[in-house]
C-alpha cells in the first residue's frame, strides 16, 4: 500500500512539474498556432452571380473568356443563361451581352457566407457576389524554435509548415489557386506572458 500511495504522489509531482514548465515545446507551439492562426483556413474565389452586363457579345466568348464558369457549370455547381445582346446610350452607345448566373443547391455547398449585393444596381442588372470555396490551408509542422531570451522579452521564432488540403471539385480545376501539394514554409514570433505563450507579430 505504501509503494503504491509513493508512486501516485510521485507521478503527480512530475505533473505538475511538466504543467508548470515554461518551455515553449514544438506540440505546444503547433496548438497555439492552430488555434490563433484559425487552421484549417478556407481558401475561396470571389465570383460575381445574378442578371450582369458583360463586355463579351456571345455565349462562347463568354465562356472562353471565364473558365471558371464553364468549370463550375460542368460540375453541376452553376447555371448560365445567356440573354443575348443589349445596347444602352446613357452618356454613350455601348453594345453588351446579358447573362444570368445562379448557384444550384450543390454549389451553395460550398459558398463561405452569404450572397452580398455588388455595385452596378439598376437597369435591369441584379449583381451579386459569393465566394465559393476551393480548398483549406491545413497545417502541417512546427520545423523549428528559435530562442531569442529573457534579454529581448522572452521571445521565440518559430517556424512551420502548412499545405493545401480538402480540395473541392473546383479547388482540383483551379490548379493555379490549389494545385501545390509543396508543403508552405512561414514563421511567427511567441512571447512568454505569467500565463504562458501567445502569439505577438511575424518576425
Amino acid at each position: 500500500m505504501k509503494l503504491k500511495i509513493t508512486v501516485i504522489v510521485s507521478f503527480g509531482i512530475l505533473l505538475l512539474v511538466g504543467c508548470s514548465s515554461k518551455d515553449l515545446t514544438r506540440s505546444k507551439a503547433a496548438a497555439i498556432i492552430t488555434r490563433e492562426l484559425h487552421f484549417p483556413q478556407p481558401v475561396a474565389l470571389d465570383i460575381k452571380l445574378g442578371r450582369l452586363a458583360v463586355g463579351e457579345l456571345t455565349f462562347d466568348r463568354f465562356v472562353g473568356d471565364n473558365s471558371f464558369y464553364k468549370k463550375a457549370s460542368d460540375q453541376g455547381l452553376l447555371t448560365m443563361a445567356w440573354q443575348g445582346t443589349q445596347t444602352t446610350n446613357a452618356f454613350f452607345v455601348e453594345t453588351h451581352g446579358l447573362v444570368t448566373l445562379e448557384l444550384t443547391d450543390q454549389g451553395r455547398k460550398l459558398m463561405i457566407g452569404n450572397e452580398v449585393p455588388a455595385s452596378g444596381q439598376g437597369m435591369g442588372y441584379t449583381p451579386k457576389h459569393a465566394a465559393i470555396k476551393l480548398c483549406e490551408k491545413e497545417f502541417d509542422d512546427v520545423t523549428g524554435i528559435t530562442a531569442l531570451g529573457p534579454a529581448l522579452g522572452n521571445i521565440s521564432t518559430v517556424e512551420y509548415q502548412w499545405k493545401f488540403g480538402n480540395l473541392t471539385p473546383l479547388g482540383k480545376a483551379e490548379a493555379a489557386t490549389c494545385g501545390s501539394l509543396e508543403p508552405h514554409k512561414e514563421s511567427v514570433a511567441m512571447q512568454l506572458y505569467d500565463d504562458g505563450w501567445r502569439l505577438t507579430r511575424d518576425r
